[in-house]
């Protein structure tokens, strides 16, 4: 029981960091090998397009954890983890 309470919070914990880490966020334009610097540490790399043409993208930081999910932006710039065809960049 308490192993499941242990997880429970982690869990949250790495939700709520990893949100409250991305609201004061600003993102530049991508340079020429696909990465977009979100913050002095923080930094989103294109992976690939998918079927549907929409670009993957992962985060990777030199300091800090990041979880290992794909990213996807859209026309205004806000990344989401659920994508979006008509609205991918």
């Amino acid at each position: 029981m308490i192993k499941y309470a242990l997880i429970a919070v982690s869990f949250s914990f790495v939700s709520i960091t990893g949100c409250s880490y991305l609201e004061d966020a600003t993102f530049s334009e991508p340079s020429s090998e696909g990465i977009i610097q979100v913050n002095h540490d923080l930094y989103y790399v294109a992976i690939e397009r998918d079927k549907d043409g929409c670009m993957m993208y992962h985060a990777r930081s030199e300091k800090q954890a990041t979880l290992s999910v794909i990213l996807y932006q859209n026309k205004t710039g806000v990344f989401a983890t659920v994508k979006n065809p008509d609205d991918c960049y």
